[in-house]
């Protein structure tokens, strides 16, 4: 039997390293694709680092995001197998976690809101409990006394970003992608209508194909016609982290509330996110944006008298993220 020649796979750059552009270019290089990562930073070190690692197709769900929210779902859905994947094949944990996600009000007027979301996004099929105050605190018993309503989502989770972009890095490297970081793609080649390469200051790299992965810095490479440029802006967002006792954590769910969202991590963190803020590529914290982040968490979860449950700040960066 003549041996068939195999059509060579395309050459793969993609720009930029954080969850997107890491996940994608572990696939293609599982597939056996000649496969090539640019990050202008280090690696998983912007937006993915300072992120929540919330997995929220459901609570998310706004009016007019009805196709984004059949994507998300299904994206949501393969997240354990794929967790479980990535897991097998580095012998590193993203702590995916599956307790769920409460949506919280802690006024009527919160309640009316949170009615109103509760049944548009019961609309869209997204499976959700509407619990009183006494079966909400029954579940996260620290939660503030005054608390009227809440949401209960089962399907929405959340991962370790920290964690995950560790693992992708790796499992990325071992199936043969390179990586290049602290490399800046100034622009992306295109010949006639096709992309033929990119370009870092004075160098080129030629590409079959060139994925544009580079977050909030996508609209800002050069080379793209008008048309295919992505309509993205940098959005500065805020974050902080307090300190718990892992053997006594403040909350086991992820809680959403009003003002803030609350992440609970195995390792006693507890994240509280996010201001949202139009200060382009600005990444610095202020104390304004500290001090509100404090206070929503306070509102929602006030200080226990016990000193086992008491929780301390530890500094966060600030991300960018695209919109």
């Amino acid at each position: 039997m003549d041996r068939q020649e195999r059509t060579p796979r395309p050459s793969v750059a993609i720009i930029g390293g954080g969850v997107i552009g890491l996940a994608i270019g572990w696939r293609l290089a599982q597939a056996g694709c000649p496969v090539e990562i640019f990050e202008r930073g280090e690696a998983g070190k912007g937006a993915s680092w300072a992120a929540a690692g919330m997995l929220a197709a459901g609570v998310e769900t706004e009016p007019g995001e009805l196709v984004l929210h059949a994507l998300n779902r299904a994206s949501q859905l393969a997240w354990p197998d794929f967790a479980a994947e990535l897991e097998k094949a580095t012998g590193q944990s993203v702590e995916l976690r599956q307790e769920g996600t409460l949506m919280v009000a802690l006024n009527r007027d919160d309640v009316a809101q949170l009615r109103y979301t509760y049944e548009f996004q019961r609309t869209q099929g997204i499976a959700l409990d509407w619990l009183s105050g006494t079966q909400v605190r029954q579940r996260e018993p620290f939660l503030h006394p005054n608390v009227v309503a809440a949401v209960f989502c089962a399907g929405d989770h959340q991962v370790e970003n920290r964690k995950l972009v560790r693992a992708l890095r790796a499992a990325f490297l071992a199936a043969g992608g390179k990586l290049h970081e602290h490399r800046t793609v100034t622009a992306i080649e295109v010949t006639g209508t096709r992309v033929t390469g990119l370009r870092l200051e004075a160098q080129r790299i030629a590409a079959d194909i060139v994925v544009l992965a580079a977050g909030a810095w996508s609209a800002e490479i050069a080379g793209l016609p008008p048309l295919a440029r992505p309509p993205v802006r940098p959005i500065k967002g805020q974050m902080l982290a307090l300190r718990m006792d892992p053997s006594h954590p403040l909350l086991r769910h992820v809680v959403w509330t009003p003002r803030v969202y609350l992440v609970p991590r195995v390792d006693g963190r507890l994240i509280v996110g996010a201001t949202s803020e139009e200060r382009g590529f600005d990444a610095n914290l202020t104390a304004g944006g500290v001090f509100s982040l404090l206070e929503g968490a306070w509102r929602a979860l006030p200080d226990p008298p016990t000193p086992a449950r008491r929780a301390s700040i530890i500094r966060r960066p600030s991300k960018l993220f695209a919109r």
